[in-house]
């Protein structure tokens, strides 16, 4: 059986020897690695071009820049496997990995595998693994599928469950639900995508171990800032919405909704870090005042105090004490 791992690179020379090095050393050898170089300006493409003379299950697909999501959908593309995973430039993974999944699919043949997920600290130091609280072990069925994993969606903690990779995806599964990546969307397009192959999965099995080691760049909170974020947020949680008229999963409201409220936060905190308090603060302002967020905000109660603090200060509409309270909040995250 054929398994292909399908790599994204952009600029990833730092990493990329020790990622594919991590796939080549697989105890399973049955494999096509497609590395999709997505327009690098390093020597990534070298590096690619290197490994591609070295061993025969190396496929190189070449390309101009599309982004994350174009470059998984050109890796799908040309794959030939029966099954796919992903790989990001910048990860490994343990070297019995696509083993033990060839053991599940010879067994069951579900339509996606999940894992678990080493998660490493900014400095890559330490770890912590990442699991979900899910059926190990055994098929699950339409309602576990529905209930331990689609739910989640509606409830804040999302764990595992939205990353494209600690995953196997059964090809003719995607296929036959024409299940790619948005290439329109710059932000989430793992998440929405998991979201549609959950949602037409009929067996799913979940390993309880991790095999997937997922590093944190230094410096990713200032590069992850995106001007238009927080737009995405409200038009997440309003497609997601949407999505449960036919999805009908329990919608715990409070973590619904203090998700959202946390994920504002952060934006505006990664806003005030990047980009500064004064040259953001119209563009803060202008969330503060919203009606969607003050909405959400004042119909919930919060632990944390700064943000009770902050929602004092709303309800008497001191945007400028609120966002004040952003900047403090902000320096201690930077120490």
């Amino acid at each position: 059986m054929l398994i292909s791992i399908i790599v994204p690179i952009y600029n990833s020379e730092k990493y990329l020897k020790r990622c594919v090095d991590s796939l080549l050393n697989q105890e399973y050898t049955n494999l096509e690695i497609i590395l999709v170089n997505d327009g690098s300006k390093d020597s990534s493409l070298q590096i690619c071009k290197d490994f591609l003379n070295k061993d025969n299950r190396i496929v190189l697909v070449d390309q101009v820049n599309k982004g994350l999501p174009g470059a998984r959908n050109s890796g799908m593309s040309v794959a030939n496997g029966d099954y796919f995973c992903f790989v990001d430039s910048d990860d490994i993974i343990d070297s019995n990995m696509i083993f033990d999944f060839i053991n599940v699919i010879i067994n069951h043949s579900p339509d996606v595998i999940i894992s678990n997920i080493y998660q490493y600290n900014s400095s890559n130091e330490k770890y912590s693994i990442m699991r979900n609280n899910m059926p190990y072990g055994e098929l699950m069925n339409l309602d576990q599928i529905k209930k331990f994993i689609l739910e989640l969606y509606y409830v804040g903690y999302l764990g595992v469950i939205p990353s494209a990779w600690s995953k196997m995806y059964k090809k003719s599964f995607l296929i036959d639900n024409d299940l790619t990546f948005n290439e329109k969307l710059k932000r989430s397009e793992d998440y929405w995508f998991n979201l549609y192959v959950f949602k037409y999965a009929t067996s799913v099995y979940a390993i309880d171990k991790a095999y997937y080691h997922y590093f944190a760049n230094e410096g990713s909170m200032i590069r992850s800032y995106r001007a238009d974020e927080y737009k995405m947020y409200v038009d997440n949680r309003e497609r997601l919405l949407s999505e449960n008229i036919d999805l009908n999963c329990n919608i715990d409201w409070p973590n619904f909704d203090k998700k959202f409220i946390e994920n504002v936060n952060e934006y505006i905190l990664l806003s005030i870090i990047s980009q500064g308090f004064f040259k953001i603060y119209n563009k803060n302002s202008k969330i503060l005042s919203d009606k969607y967020f003050r909405n959400i905000l004042f119909k919930n109660s919060f632990e944390k105090r700064h943000i009770q603090i902050i929602k004092f200060f709303l309800k008497f509409k001191c945007i400028p004490l609120a966002l004040f309270t952003y900047y403090i909040w902000s320096l201690k995250i930077k120490k």
